[in-house]
Formats: C-alpha cells, structure tokens, sequence
C-alpha cells in the first residue's frame, strides 16, 4: 500500500525538478536575495534578460545583433573582461555568433540579421573570473 501512495509524490517531485530549470530561464526573475525599488526595463527596446548578477538586453540593428550589459542596477558598466557567444536561429538558419565591446556596455555581433518574430537567440556570458551564464532570448515580440 505504501509503494502506491508514494508513486504520485516520487512523480510530482521528479517533475518539479524537471521543470525547474526551463522556469528559470522563463522570464525575468529576481529570485537572487535582495529586493528591488527600482525600474530596469529593456532601455532600448529589445529583450532583457538576467544573466547571473548582471543583465542583457538584446536588439537587432542595422543588420547586427547589438547586447547591452548592465549591472543588477541596470547601470551601464564596462563589458571589457566579459564574452558573449551563442547560438541564433532566425528564417530557419543557425548562426554562431561572436560579440564584440562596441562602446560602454554595448557588444554587437556582426551578421545580416532581421528584426522579425522568429529570431531567437541563446547566448552565453562569460564573465571576467570566468564564471558562465546563459540566457534566452527573443528580440522582437
């Protein structure tokens, strides 16, 4: 009798597990010890996500994929130490890519991208003591 009440808890928590880590990265959360009174929306108008201690937002521009680092503040920082690289579908293609510090906080991976709805983008950030982060991202809703 036992086994069969146990069996519906050991899969309710196996699924919790399971949906853990796509919950996480499902949005912009601020589950990290501290509250905020502050507004840090996408400043640009992309998507924003957090990514570790720090955050990205991702636009399209002239053709570039362009990332904004801030701090958990939202205030522009130095990317100099950090890397961005990832993988981008868009119109069915997969792209590599590769950012470079372009200015105060700002990265631009050079391509021939088009803002459109099916462009999505998993990047990671690697920062100066070479700790990793990654994030979802969808730059035009």
């Amino acid at each position: 009798m036992l086994p069969r009440l146990l069996a519906p808890l050991s899969f309710a928590v196996a699924l919790a597990f399971s949906l853990a880590p796509a919950l996480a990265q499902s949005g912009h959360s601020h589950s990290h010890g501290h509250s905020h009174d502050h507004d840090h929306g996408p400043a640009h108008g992309g998507d924003l996500q957090h990514v570790g201690d720090y955050h990205l937002e991702l636009i399209v521009e002239d053709g570039r994929l362009v990332a904004y680092l801030t701090d958990d503040h939202g205030e522009a920082m130095s990317a100099e130490g950090f890397g961005v690289g990832g993988l981008v579908l868009a119109g069915g293609v997969q792209n590599e890519v590769v950012f470079a510090e372009e200015g105060e906080g700002r990265l631009v991976a050079e391509g021939s991208f088009e803002a459109s709805p099916d462009l999505r983008a998993v990047l990671t950030l690697t920062t100066p003591d070479g700790q990793s982060h990654r994030a979802r991202f969808q730059p035009v809703q």
